[in-house]
């Protein structure tokens, strides 16, 4: 079996606050009133059923969207600050005005906050093959990679409704890697929404566990650098490593590695990616040669170091 290699790109952390102008959400005077802070994507098709995220504060079970006349059928409240909807059907296209409105029965709009269009076709949606690893804990953290096609950058990937984070698309639009949500023991359904608002399901693909097991550690990598062509053997020394493990290198392109060997449970050898993109802005550690390092829906940091010579 091999052991995956997959680099990362950097992702910003998005941030958000009220909108200016003519967006600025009007809140009922109420210092519990829900607040809307983004809303992601911002257009899809008239048809409805985009899956999206909104961000904001002071949301609670109960709580009810709208868009436009039409009330969205199904909202999950995931916190108090983000909630998942999908959106109703319009009747033409147009910018819409969404509400949400509290149990309470305050509530905030975001004047044109979200755009329909007629789809006709010409951009086709994306598409879902399979989720690696397809189990993790309830309590979420897991990377994963996930394949299909028609990705487009910036889209959102969730797990049983819930967003993950720190989704970075590779290069050729059919994978991608995120951080999953915690989520509730058993199978779940892995979704994406594209920026246009198009969608795809793998039902039932990824599946809660009760169960953290035993997270594998990182004490060390050798070298500590390359070239940006790739190709030096890398060896990583630890313990609790398992076959199938995914190895995500930080900070490059989607370019595959190949391993040298099957991980023990101390160490592994394998062939680096190149390094397309060297912007020092991973979060993992500012220079290349950091690693993120994932088994059986765990993760682990490691740092530069050597311990040894990799064969």
């Amino acid at each position: 079996m091999n052991t995956f290699v997959r680099s990362l790109g950097f992702i910003a952390l998005l941030s958000f606050g009220l909108a200016c102008g003519d967006k600025s959400p009007k809140v009922n005077s109420s210092t519990t009133a829900p607040v809307i802070g983004e809303i992601l994507p911002t257009r899809g098709p008239t048809v409805g059923g985009t899956l999206a995220v909104i961000r904001g504060n002071n949301f609670r079970p109960g709580t009810q969207v709208s868009f436009g006349d039409n009330v969205a059928a199904f909202v999950k409240v995931v916190d108090s600050t983000t909630l998942t909807v999908v959106t109703p059907s319009n009747a033409t296209a147009a910018k819409v005005n969404v509400v949400i409105s509290s149990p309470e029965g305050q509530s905030t709009t975001f004047t044109d906050g979200f755009e329909y269009y007629v789809n006709d076709g010409s951009v086709p949606p994306p598409t879902l093959s399979s989720i690696f690893p397809n189990t993790g804990p309830a309590s979420g953290g897991t990377v994963a990679l996930v394949t299909g096609d028609k990705f487009q950058s910036e889209i959102l990937l969730f797990v049983g409704r819930s967003p993950a984070s720190d989704v970075v698309v590779a290069d050729d639009k059919m994978t991608l890697s995120g951080t999953l949500p915690a989520g509730d023991v058993g199978s779940a359904d892995v979704e994406v929404t594209n920026p246009d608002g198009q969608t795809a399901i793998l039902s039932l693909a990824f599946a809660y566990s009760d169960t953290d097991g035993v997270p594998p550690v990182l004490s060390a990598v050798s070298p500590v650098a390359g070239t940006t062509q790739g190709g030096p053997v890398v060896g990583l020394a630890g313990s609790h490593f398992k076959a199938g493990a995914l190895i995500f290198f930080g900070l490059s392109s989607n370019q595959t590695g190949t391993n040298r060997n099957e991980p023990s449970n101390n160490n592994v050898f394998f062939e680096a990616p190149k390094f397309i993109n060297l912007a020092l802005a991973s979060g993992i550690d500012e220079h290349a040669g950091s690693f993120l390092e994932r088994s059986r829906g765990k993760e682990a940091f490691g740092r530069k170091s050597n311990f040894g010579n990799a064969h």
